[in-house]
Order: C-alpha cells, then structure tokens, then sequence
C-alpha cells in the first residue's frame, strides 16, 4: 500500500499488489519511497542493509540482507541457496528468494521513474526516535509507539483512509513511515544509511530516511 502527504500531511492512500499501479495513483509526487530493494551488486551483500542492521539495534531482524544479483535471478531455489553460499558465505530463505519477483519489479518501475529511492520503514521510524524502538511493530506497545510518533511529524492517519484501510495495521504504519521519508527527500533532507554504492547500471544504491 502507498500513503500520500503534502506539506508534511495525510493526503491520501491506495492499496495495491502492483507498484506500478500505486505509482500511478499519485502521478503529481515529487518523491517515492518504497519498501522494497532497489539496485543489485554482482557478487556480495549491499553496504547499506548491513548499516540499517547495525543501526536498528534490537529491531535489526526487520533488515533483509539483498542478495547478490545471481542469486535473485537463479531458476530455483537450490540455485539461488548454492550461489547465496558461494557468493556471500550465508545462507538464503525460502521467504527471500520469494521476494525476487517483487525486487525484479521494484528495478524494473525504478528504471522507468527517477522519483523512486529505498526506504526502510524501521530506519525511518528510528530516525523520528533519534534512536530505536523498544518494542517491535506487531505488539500493542510497538503499534502505538510508532503511531505517536506519526503524530508527532504532523502525520495524522484517519480511521477510513479508503481502500487502504482494508490491510494490516502494520502495513499502514510503514506505508506512513516511508511517506515521511518521501517528504524528507522531497525537500532535500534524506539522508543516507551508508554511503551509497554504484551498482552495475551506475545508479546509486542505499537506503535513505
């Protein structure tokens, strides 16, 4: 799901399996930030996850480590598990290489749209914190915690945003951090969780807040 602000405010919401689709909701936004890997290296993990896994403290198992691009691409599983191993020295889940489909796309609609740029809502949740969060975003006390602090940067979500109000909460909360980074980025104040790395297509690749 994709959340809209303007002037730092709840504009808007859509809900969609396709990004492409969300990014059409919003063709007049002047940033996008997704929640998703952007950019590929050839054989080793990007600089930027493991600064976000460093940075998240206890929170730090919401950072998924991007495999190498090989990997992503592999036919199988058992491929892209030997080439994760060969290429990296860790393992890969079945539930990452799932997500190669929506990495491929995330790329794909990037190339097309130089709006786009990877956020990690966790990230962007620290940095309104200035610090992580004591509790993680699926309990009661994370849910709320997070929500405040939505609240505190003007971002006021409504009990019906549309269709969007039809998913899980937790979903609403990082579609509304990644919003704020949008923002952030929009007005020239995102910052960067490492210094960004040059993939092999010479775009930039790291996650900002």
């Amino acid at each position: 799901m994709a959340i809209a602000l303007g002037s730092g405010a709840f504009r808007g919401a859509a809900a969609s399996h396709s990004l492409l689709a969300l990014v059409k909701e919003f063709p007049s936004a002047v940033a996008i930030g997704v929640d998703i890997p952007l950019g590929l290296l050839p054989d080793r993990v990007r600089q930027c996850d493991r600064a976000a896994y460093q940075l998240l403290g206890p929170r730090r198992n919401s950072v998924f480590m991007t495999p190498p691009e090989p990997v992503v691409m592999a036919a199988t599983f058992q491929d892209a598990l030997q080439l994760s191993r060969r290429l990296t020295g860790i393992g890969l889940s079945r539930q990452a290489f799932a997500l190669a489909a929506r990495i491929l796309e995330a790329d794909a609609v990037r190339s097309e749209d130089d709006r786009i740029f990877e956020v990690h809502p966790e990230v962007s949740f620290w940095a309104m914190h200035n610090r992580h969060l004591a509790h993680p975003k699926t309990s009661w006390s994370g849910f709320c915690a997070r929500l405040e602090l939505l609240r505190s940067q003007g971002i006021e979500i409504p009990a019906e945003p549309g269709q969007a109000g039809l998913v899980p909460p937790v979903d609403v909360l990082d579609a509304a951090a990644a919003a704020w980074s949008a923002n952030r980025r929009a007005l020239g104040q995102a910052r960067s969780v490492a210094p960004p790395e040059e993939g092999p297509d010479g775009r930039q690749i790291s996650i900002w807040y």
